[in-house]
Parts: C-alpha cells; structure tokens; sequence
C-alpha cells in the first residue's frame, strides 16, 4: 500500500497565478485513473472545468463554496455543513481506490476558518487509509492545496509547510518565472529543485 500523501501546496503570488499548476497536477491524477474530488471555494465550476476535455471532467466531482459558501440564499442549494462538513465528509468517505482532493483553495479556508481545523482537518484527509479497524481502506490519497502565500503570515504558512511532502513555490514574473520544488520524505533530508515555469507542469511537484 502506497503511504499516504500529505498537502503539496502549489504557493502563488500576485505576479504568478498558481491555479494552472493545480489543474495541470489534477490532470494528471485523473489519466492515472483517479477519482478528484475537487472543493472550488475561488472560481465557479464553469470556470475550473474550462481547459479539461471530457475525460477529464468526468471523473472530477466538484463541490460548491464559490456559488454560495455561507448559505447566505437560503435556497437549499449550498452545501450542507459548508466547508469544512465538506472536509470532514471527504474525511469519512469509506470507498476503496486511489483518490486526489484538491482545496481551491486553502488561502480561502484558511480566511473562514482556525488555522488549527484547517490543519487537523488536512491531517486527517491525508491519513484517512491508514485508520485503524477501516474496513475498505483507500488505497492512496493525494491532497493538493493552492496557496496565496501574500496573504499569510509566517505562523499559518510555517504550519502548512510543515504538513506537506511536496511545496512548490511559484515566483518572478510572467516574462521569466519558476517553480522551486522543495521533497520532503520520512528520514530523508529534504530536497530542492528549481524548475522554469515554462517547463512540463504535469511533472511539477510529483514523488519521485
């Protein structure tokens, strides 16, 4: 059984968007065979899915927080619990199978929400194959989250750092920008890599 994923925050700025890297890490999930669920708190779905061919799509579950995240309509649509009964749902899933849970994003999460839920909440997603007495454990679950490291102070993005296995930070500008990959594995010095923003996404950030 493969180990299980911790969150690999793609950290954007104001210069470079990292939504793309996002998708482009979604993507590749999905041509592995996986099912994503994806929780889109920042675009609307129509939005997110645009640039994905059918496949693709078919194989992203989508859940709402940008059409109205705080139920503030009242019409019966919004998700129920809101963003985090929706973590703690992905938390409880019990079907077997490799699994991808992109959070779209956490700097949303984190401005509605503690920093220590947000964090318990990925820690759990990320070890949920490995509860005991789990009947049908999953078989691997990778947890992607897009981060706005401007937004942040050094607290909440020193906790997230260290939660994740795999950080990829974009810097620079759109002329001349790059992604510096930092691995994290268990009893192994972490390692570096710098990669242009030009190059192969659907490579960025994956274990090695």
């Amino acid at each position: 059984m493969a180990e299980p994923e911790r969150p690999p925050p793609p950290r954007d700025s104001v210069e470079w968007e990292g939504r793309s890297l996002l998708k482009a890490l979604i993507k590749k999930s999905a041509l592995r065979g996986e099912q994503v669920h994806v929780l889109g708190c920042e675009v609307s779905e129509e939005e997110f899915r645009e640039g994905f061919d059918s496949s693709i799509n078919s194989q992203l579950v989508y859940h709402d927080l940008f059409r109205d995240p705080l139920n503030w309509s009242k019409t019966g649509e919004a998700l129920p619990g809101g963003p985090l009964g929706v973590l703690r749902a992905m938390c409880s899933r019990t079907g077997p199978g490799p699994v991808t849970i992109a959070l779209d994003s956490l700097s949303w999460l984190l401005l509605h929400l503690p920093c220590t839920t947000v964090c318990q909440t990925l820690h759990a997603l990320s070890h949920q194959d490995s509860r005991p007495g789990d009947s049908s454990p999953v078989e691997h679950v990778h947890v992607l989250g897009l981060l706005h490291g401007e937004l942040h102070g050094p607290g909440p993005m020193g906790t997230l750092s260290a939660l994740a296995r795999t950080e990829v930070t974009l810097s620079g500008t759109r002329s001349q920008a790059s992604a510096h990959i930092l691995y994290r594995r268990p009893q192994q010095r972490p390692t570096h890599e710098v990669r242009s923003a030009g190059g192969d996404w659907g490579h960025t950030g994956e274990e090695q």
